[in-house]
């Protein structure tokens, strides 16, 4: 069986997280078991959000987070 790593080329395993409220920024390193497990941008946000965020935040509060990711296919020629 092939490694994740050996399949999935434009993942580069690193999440940047910006702190507006305290202006504190770094980053995260992520391994091959959240690929396997979360698909893609969209997945691996899921995750994040589901982990960052407690049920009662108001959408306008400061305990929100503000996802911004890229998919598989960011700059290539396909649409």
């Amino acid at each position: 069986m092939r490694e994740v790593s050996d399949v999935i080329y434009s993942v580069n395993g690193r999440i940047l997280h910006i702190n507006l409220t305290n202006n504190k920024i770094w980053v995260e390193k992520y391994g091959n078991d959240l690929l396997e497990l979360f698909v893609g941008s969209r997945g691996i946000q899921a995750k994040l959000y589901w982990d960052l965020v407690k049920p009662e935040a108001r959408a306008l509060s400061s305990d929100n987070v503000l996802f911004v990711g890229s998919g598989t296919f960011t700059g290539t020629p396909l649409p």
